[in-house]
């Protein structure tokens, strides 16, 4: 089904794009459509749904601005992309409204309300970040309205919730995976973690690796914290060079691990690095100065996979918008083309129905893997990891679950 409906739609975008360029998205207010590069709109109100398609309103709600703007950028890429597909298949009819939450959990709550009680949005895509994810949840579970997060990890986030869902793994899975991997393939006996205080993601990760690296026989050095925002690791990295770990697990953003092992470089550390998915930006090597090169993190997708999905995929992300896709942008793809097939699959733009439809799906065929929502409402999928070089990552291996 993918591929024929992205042979169509690429042809598509691209030519609704060739005029606009690849600026900064704008984020819109109710009725507008997410605006592409250069002021076009991806999809609105006033345009005409053809006749037998489901017209359904969809908010998302991601950060166009701030530290994580790089995230949000790639991720409303990826939803545009699959907006033109899911119109170009004819089933369905997407409308999109895009609202910046800078990834601050005020702003999410702001923004998860205007898109439910003034935009009457039928279903959510987004936010990006756990901390926000959750503060949504909050809201989107006292209003019945069915969410879907691309790339919100860590459990909390889909717990106990009956309106909430994700299409990316947990950070159950990929906190042992990265235990694992320092453990058997790095062949790392003695480890040392580094956590952001303030970021659930990254203590929360933390958490699993150590408790994973420890049954596999391993020693955690030291377990270190740091505030968010920080621009300086001098004194996290004196203590590792006093502990002397073999590894240094560090999941966090890209701006901080961009920063901390730049400065552990500078510093004569060269400890090796396993990071998380939290990595997965093209800033990170432009932040660090290609001191990156030479560690390796946990993600969910990489364009170099010898997968159908994935290199048509490429093709029509590179037509699109003259770049490689991120996991970001793969996983905004996937989650917005879980929602739309849901909403074929229901028949309606009924929030309940959607709702009901996203947990019955099985086998999706997604870019980021095949995988099928369970009964706690995360996706089950396979991980990759890969190796950081000076500019971009390469392919390291893949872990199922």
């Amino acid at each position: 089904m993918f591929s024929a409906i992205l042979r169509v739609s690429v042809l598509a975008l691209a030519v609704f794009l060739a005029g606009f360029g690849c600026g900064k998205q704008e984020s819109t207010g109710s009725g507008g459509g997410a605006t592409v590069p250069g002021g076009g709109k991806a999809t609105t109100a006033a345009e005409k749904a053809p006749a037998g398609t489901i017209t359904v309103k969809v908010g998302s709600v991601l950060p166009k601005s701030g530290d994580s703007a790089n995230f949000g950028d790639q991720t409303e890429k990826g939803i545009l992309l699959a907006v033109q597909d899911a119109k170009a298949e004819g089933k369905v009819w997407p409308e999109i409204i895009v609202v910046d939450d800078a990834a601050e959990q005020a702003k999410t709550m702001t923004a998860v309300t205007k898109l439910m009680d003034v935009d009457k949005v039928s279903v959510i895509v987004g936010p990006v970040t756990t901390n926000c994810a959750i503060a949504a949840g909050d809201r989107v579970e006292a209003g019945r309205v069915p969410l879907v997060t691309p790339t919100a990890t860590n459990a909390q986030v889909t717990l106990n919730r009956k309106y909430v869902f994700r299409v990316c793994f947990t950070d159950d899975f990929q906190g042992k995976a990265a235990a694992n991997f320092a453990f058997d393939t790095l062949g790392k006996r003695n480890a040392a973690i580094l956590t952001d205080s303030g970021e659930t993601y990254s203590t929360g990760l933390g958490e699993v690796f150590a408790t994973a690296f420890r049954q596999r026989g391993g020693q955690i050095a030291s377990h270190l914290t740091f505030t968010k925002g920080t621009d300086d690791f001098g004194g996290q990295v004196t203590q590792f060079k006093l502990k002397k770990p073999d590894v240094i697990f560090l999941p966090t953003y890209y701006e901080a691990a961009a920063k901390c092992v730049a400065q552990a470089r500078a510093a004569g550390l060269r400890t090796v690095f396993v990071g998380t998915d939290g990595w997965d930006s093209p800033d990170l090597y432009k932040l660090s100065g290609g001191a990156v090169k030479g560690n390796f993190f946990t993600t969910h997708f990489s364009p170099l996979e010898d997968r159908a999905v994935v290199k048509k995929f490429v093709q029509n992300f590179r037509a699109a918008y003259n770049d490689d896709p991120t996991a970001l942008a793969a996983l905004g793809y996937d989650a917005a083309m879980v929602v739309f097939d849901a909403v074929k699959r229901a028949g309606s733009a009924d929030r309940q129905a959607i709702t009901n439809a996203i947990e019955a799906t099985k086998d999706f065929e997604g870019v980021t893997g095949k995988f099928s929502i369970d009964d706690k409402h995360n996706a089950v999928k396979s991980l990759v990891i890969l190796e950081t070089g000076e500019k971009s990552p390469a392919m390291k291996t893949v872990v199922n679950p």
